[in-house]
């Protein structure tokens, strides 16, 4: 699973690449630390979750235990941070995970992942900084901007009932239902085919919950990269009651415009072609409300949880 646009912060070239030694108290040696905000479509109010990823020089990612953050305005004079809240440690889904109870510099061949908050308040639109506090590692900052509207589908809206091409559309090119399948001419290229079988419409007309998953596979350029679509492959059988579906992104091919489909779920606002942030996951309930939904870097163990809720 890729994620091929940058984060809000960095597509408005408001990411702060600001490194902060080390602790020098410490016999450590002092570490430079990167942060980049991991968080699509953050909104004023209260959020259900604030991630960030961080990294050194070299690549290593940041993983394992909790760390703290820190918001100010970008207006704010002087060190006017905010209470500290608190961030645990969130794995990329498909990706080596990391069960350290402290936090610590590892290769992404080892460990990769993002720290993501509880419930938190934006209290306001603008550009705000973060701040994040690794401790005897160091901290690093980056900045965001919170908008008074949001761009995704937000939680407790109804879903729209998206007409998209599934195994059963006569001519579709198998590029069109997932972008790894870019240069195939048959439909037995498709990888995941529980995951297009169904239109969002016919799954809403038949009252099924619905998990809907808006990626572009083929292209990853950012470091919280994974095999997303391939998780929810994977647990799709558990939940045979549930329609999961696949929107790609590009159904055109890259650059291209966002797929009609994929907009009505990311990029409501609408999107210049070859952007809009993905990937995203949304759960629909039986009665057609978004339940939930999670930016970039999925909280399997939520959704799961969600989901055995219904």
């Amino acid at each position: 699973m890729g994620v091929t646009m940058k984060t809000l912060g960095t597509r408005l070239g408001l990411v702060l690449a600001l490194t902060i030694s080390g602790c020098s108290t410490s016999s450590k040696p002092e570490v430079a630390l990167f942060a980049e905000t991991a968080s699509f479509d953050i909104t004023a109010g209260k959020m259900d979750r604030l991630m960030v990823g961080v990294s050194d020089k070299d690549g290593n990612s940041l993983t394992g235990g909790s760390v703290t953050f820190r918001l100010r305005s970008a207006e704010a004079d002087g060190d006017a941070w905010g209470q500290p809240i608190d961030a645990s440690y969130l794995p990329v889904p498909g990706r080596p995970a990391s069960d350290a109870a402290t936090p610590s510099l590892t290769a992404p061949s080892v460990a990769v992942g993002v720290y993501s908050t509880g419930p938190t308040e934006i209290p306001t639109a603008g550009i705000w900084e973060i701040q994040v506090d690794a401790g005897d590692l160091g901290k690093a900052q980056a900045a965001f901007t919170a908008s008074n509207e949001p761009q995704a589908l937000a939680v407790g809206a109804p879903a729209p009932a998206s007409v998209h091409p599934v195994l059963s559309t006569p001519g579709v090119k198998p590029s069109q239902l997932d972008s790894l399948a870019l240069d195939a001419t048959e439909l037995s290229a498709i990888t995941d085919p529980e995951l297009h079988r169904v239109t969002i419409a016919d799954a809403l007309a038949k009252q099924q919950p619905i998990v809907v998953v808006v990626a572009t596979p083929a292209y990853c350029t950012s470091q919280f990269c994974g095999p997303l679509v391939d998780v929810l492959r994977d647990l799709q059988p558990s939940f045979p009651d549930v329609a999961f579906v696949h929107l790609e992104v590009f159904p055109e091919g890259y650059e291209k415009a966002v797929g009609t489909a994929a907009a009505q779920w990311i990029a409501q606002g609408g999107v210049p072609e070859g952007q809009g942030n993905e990937p995203w996951v949304f759960l629909v309930d039986k009665t057609g409300k978004v339940k939930k939904r999670w930016d970039n870097v999925l909280d399997v163990a939520e959704l799961k949880e969600a989901l055995g809720s219904l």
